[in-house]
C-alpha cells in the first residue's frame, strides 16, 4: 500500500508522468494535470504534518497493516491487530486491549475490504469505535484525508 503516503504518491505520480511524457512529448495536457496532482498532493502531505503534530498522534491500531508507508511517513506507529494474515488469537487480542488501555487508544481501524470482526471486539472493550476506511479509494488524496482527520479526532488524547 505505498499509495497510503503522499510522499510515496508524488514519487508514483513523478514516474507515471515521466513514461507518459516520453511516449507524448508534445502533449501539454498530461503536464498540466500533474502539475495539479503533485500541487494536491503536497497540500495533503503539508496538511497531515500540521495535524498530527498539533493532536500529537503517536500511533494508531488498525486491523491490516495497510497505512505502513503513511506510518513510517509521519514518525508514528501503526499497530496491526493481524499478523502475517492471520486474525489475532486470544492472546494477542488480550494484549492489544491492555496496551490500548494504557496509551488510550479507543478507536481502531479496519480496511473497509476486510471483516471487522476482531476489531470490533477490541474497540468494545477500549470503549471505542471500529472505523472504516479504504485505501483502494479512487480519490486516494481524499481518503488519506479523511484518514488522518479521523485518527486526529478520535486519537487525540494520547
Amino acid at each position: 500500500h505505498i499509495w497510503t503516503s503522499p510522499r510515496e504518491l508524488k514519487t508514483i505520480a513523478r514516474n507515471a508522468f515521466n513514461a507518459i511524457e516520453r511516449l507524448h512529448p508534445d502533449s501539454t495536457h498530461y503536464r498540466v494535470n500533474f502539475d495539479s496532482l503533485i500541487t494536491r498532493i503536497e497540500e495533503c502531505d503539508s496538511s497531515i504534518m500540521a495535524q498530527l503534530s498539533l493532536n500529537s498522534v503517536k500511533s494508531f491500531y488498525i486491523s491490516h497493516p495497510a497505512m505502513s508507508y503513511y506510518a513510517r511517513a509521519y514518525n508514528i506507529e501503526q499497530v496491526a491487530i493481524e499478523h502475517e494474515g492471520k486474525e489475532p488469537s486470544v492472546r494477542r487480542i488480550g494484549e492489544l486491549i491492555s496496551r490500548g488501555r494504557e496509551e488510550g487508544i479507543r478507536n481502531i481501524f479496519y480496511q473497509s475490504q476486510f471483516p471487522a470482526s476482531s476489531v470490533e471486539i477490541i474497540a468494545k472493550d477500549l470503549n471505542g469505535n471500529a472505523i472504516s476506511f479504504n485505501p483502494l479509494e479512487e480519490d486516494i488524496i481524499a481518503e488519506i484525508k479523511r484518514f488522518t482527520n479521523l485518527l486526529c479526532e478520535h486519537n487525540s488524547n494520547q
